[in-house]
């Protein structure tokens, strides 16, 4: 049996992650002798420049890593020019089964450069890449906008409203001003010889048929996934636990810790998160003071979202349950709480200590007495 063939005396093997990667430099030498060194490099842009001059400054022959995604493509770009590098196929560069690190995927990648195993993928140049990156989104954004227009296409036919019967493009200025006064709720019928532009105004008596029939009144999207009867979930707490948002349990040596939320329904969490987002931006309002609370407390801006979440469903099963409407305690509420639980507090402290307590209100703002 024939002696294995080196290609390459130094090189690199790369595992690549979308904040790290980590790096297998492989030096053999006149002796056969295989020396490793493995380091890991955080994505930003200085430590990658430091992982290229560690690379040339160890005189790195070659260096070969998977094309993950697009993680592989900004540390091509900085060490394009400075490295060779082989970028390969995932699927061909598979690791053995049972040995699954990245220190052992970077050396195993590095083995493979070194012996000249890897097949590699077509790169292009630089200005070619970028032009490819660009038409490839433009390409996807023209598809997306492709399929959202069919879909309110659809949209309208279900509903009975018949503009494309009439217009070869509902999508242009005419047809989006119709678009835009039916979203609005109007009776768009009524005022079609003002929304018409153009050739158009020659269909005046067809376009006013098409649009007789005003769109239908669809359910919200929250109710179509939890209905109406709350008797399904008996507590604010089912429903919540139900979609998500209720916050796990971890409990070890008798003492409870913090845990993520639940895994629930994803529809569903994701619209409230949405709903969420929307409230607390709505000014003087129990939600926006109730996640300014949230944040003076230390809770990052997404856990206090899914924590106004949270209250979302919960305040959900209570008026669904009861039948009531929605109340908002506005934005003064726990400005109110806290003063009358500063007051129970103070009372009961000098009751303790043996003194009938009377209080009178002097009607004096908080705000001007400090």
């Amino acid at each position: 049996m024939g002696a294995i063939r080196v290609c390459f005396k130094v090189a690199c093997g790369l595992d690549v992650h979308q904040a790290e990667v980590v790096a297998c430099l492989s030096t053999q030498d006149a002796r056969g002798r295989l020396k490793r060194v493995t380091r890991r490099f955080r994505t930003v842009y200085s430590e990658l420049l430091q992982l290229r001059h560690w690379l040339v400054s160890e005189g790195c022959e070659a260096l070969g890593m998977e094309a993950t995604g697009h993680y592989w493509k900004p540390i091509y770009s900085v060490l394009e020019g400075h490295v060779r590098m082989i970028v390969g196929n995932p699927t061909q560069m598979k690791g053995l089964k049972g040995r699954k690190t990245d220190q052992q995927d970077a050396e195993w990648i590095a083995d493979l450069t070194r012996l000249g195993l890897i097949k590699p993928s077509f790169v292009p140049p630089p200005d070619f890449r970028a032009l490819r990156d660009f038409l490839r989104t433009r390409r996807g954004m023209i598809q997306a906008r492709t399929t959202l227009q069919n879909e309110t296409l659809k949209l309208l036919e279900v509903g009975g409203v018949k503009l494309s019967t009439f217009m070869s493009s509902v999508f242009g200025v005419s047809g989006m001003a119709m678009l835009r006064a039916l979203a609005r709720g109007e009776s768009v019928a009524a005022q079609v010889h003002l929304l018409a532009k153009g050739k158009l105004r020659s269909k005046l008596a067809d376009l006013r048929l098409a649009l007789e029939q005003p769109l239908p009144l669809h359910l919200q999207q929250i109710l179509a996934e939890i209905g109406v009867d709350m008797g399904v979930f008996p507590t604010p707490a089912h429903l919540a636990a139900w979609a998500g948002l209720a916050p796990g349990s971890f409990e070890t040596g008798g003492k409870s810790k913090r845990a993520p939320t639940l895994r629930g329904n994803t529809y569903l969490k994701t619209m409230l998160v949405e709903c969420a987002a929307a409230a607390i931006r709505a000014k003087g309002t129990f939600f926006s003071a109730k996640f300014n609370q949230l944040r003076r407390r230390g809770l990052d801006y997404r856990k206090a979202l899914v924590a106004i979440a949270h209250k979302l469903i919960v305040i959900i099963h209570r008026v669904l349950s009861g039948n009531a409407p929605f109340h908002d305690l506005g934005a003064t509420y726990f400005e109110q709480r806290n003063r009358a639980r500063t007051i129970r507090n103070l009372t009961r402290r000098l009751e303790s200590l043996g003194f009938a307590v009377s209080l009178q209100n002097l009607n004096i703002d908080p705000e001007q007495s400090q």
